[in-house]
């Protein structure tokens, strides 16, 4: 009578490759605490990526165009490359629109305030996200000449407050008949006249540079103040708004228009 072969166990034994069929092992063969060492994976070349291929492989590649990496994890962004890349457009950003006694219109690329002379008239745009030190460029014009008791701003500010009195900003500020350069923190101010170079009826290129500490105004690429007192630290709003303020009405309506609105 035939004896069978008793069934032979190989739990615990080696098994090389020539023993595993080629193509058979799937991802679910994997232990999915097997954390893998990346030094079982094939070498990859010295501040090379892994990027999926047009045919879904994962492929070494070498970063190109403006911005380079090395093997630390640091990346270079090129020279010149920045302007696409780091601008953005506050017009995409979201605003809210408040104290509509004066109208806020668009007209091309122009954000028009507008009040007449009624007594306390204002209209403001304020964005709805606040920023901490963070540079803002725009085109700047007044239309009507500066008169008594009207009050214009833009740039970052915090409160809800008319204008800068008892708010921290950092902006450009119209009050009456001067044109100044504003911080604020906790309701103590600083201001520097700058109407010398911001005249009625012409467009201006203004920069406010907003860093710890410190404030810079920019006209026409030309630094006209810099203010190292009362500079807030605390996160702002981007403010546009045109103001008249009196008892009896201010006598004048005005307008002021921007346009080109850009953090930088």
């Amino acid at each position: 009578m035939p004896v069978s072969n008793p069934p032979v166990n190989v739990l615990g034994a080696s098994i090389d490759s020539s023993e595993i069929t080629n193509d058979s092992i799937v991802n679910a063969d994997i232990n999915s605490a097997a954390a893998l060492a990346f030094s079982k994976l094939a070498a990859l070349t010295d501040g090379n990526l892994l990027v999926g291929s047009a045919g879904n492989v994962p492929t070494s590649v070498t970063l190109s165009g403006d911005l380079t990496v090395i093997n630390s994890g640091a990346a270079t962004l090129a020279d010149g490359a920045a302007a696409p890349i780091k601008k953005a457009s506050l017009l995409h950003l979201p605003f809210a629109l408040s104290e509509t006694t004066g109208t806020m219109e668009f007209s091309g690329d122009y954000v028009i305030g507008t009040v007449s002379t009624a007594t306390s008239e204002s209209v403001k745009i304020t964005s709805t996200m606040r920023h901490l030190y963070q540079d803002i460029e725009f085109k700047y014009q007044r239309d009507t000449t500066r008169a008594t008791y009207h009050y214009d701003l833009v740039g970052w500010a915090l409160g809800e407050t008319a204008m800068v009195r008892g708010t921290d900003c950092v902006a450009l500020y119209e009050n009456n008949t001067v044109c100044s350069a504003v911080t604020d923190s906790s309701s103590s101010t600083t201001t520097t006249d700058i109407a010398a170079y911001v005249s009625v009826g012409s467009e201006y290129l203004i920069k406010i540079t907003w860093a710890s500490g410190h404030a810079y105004w920019y006209v026409d690429g030309t630094e006209r103040c810099h203010n190292t007192s009362n500079v807030p630290s605390v996160p702002c709003y981007f403010v546009f708004k045109v103001e008249t303020s009196t008892a009896t009405g201010p006598g004048t309506g005005h307008s002021v228009k921007i346009k080109n609105v850009e953090l930088l």
